[in-house]
């Protein structure tokens, strides 16, 4: 089994058992980015500029069929909100850290469930995919 699936079944287990606000730390399958889980908030960084990862957040919430509800961008930050087949609430926000740095930051939901973190990891995959 490949090394990187091997650690993403091995963080999609052990987030079935963390509740709450702790916090679930993984390395990324595609590239070795940090990926932390907290407050029902996933969290990353990627090396890419801010126009960059929004066109691919707006390419991978459509291809996930997500409803958009608002979405809104600046130089520093972009946001995005809709919903999920379920009707639970999805927001992405990115922040300039630097030209070629986005911070991610994916929200699914109200409460930290284990759906809720593989829903948020699922649509941060397509987001790195489309980048």
């Amino acid at each position: 089994m490949n090394k990187n699936v091997a650690l993403w079944l091995g963080a999609m287990l052990c987030a079935v058992f963390i509740s709450g606000c702790a916090a679930l730390v993984v390395g990324a399958a595609a590239g070795g980015a940090t990926v932390s889980y907290v407050n029902n908030e996933l969290r990353a960084t990627e090396s890419a500029s801010l126009e960059r990862v929004w066109k691919a957040t707006l390419r991978a919430v459509q291809d996930a069929g997500y409803v958009r509800v608002s979405e809104r961008q600046d130089a520093r930050q972009a946001v995005w909100k809709g919903e999920n087949a379920a009707g639970q609430q999805v927001v992405v926000n990115l922040q300039r850290v630097a030209d070629d740095r986005t911070t991610v930051r994916i929200r699914v939901g109200v409460v930290s469930t284990a759906q809720n973190r593989e829903a948020a990891m699922d649509l941060y995959d397509r987001i790195r995919a489309r980048l």
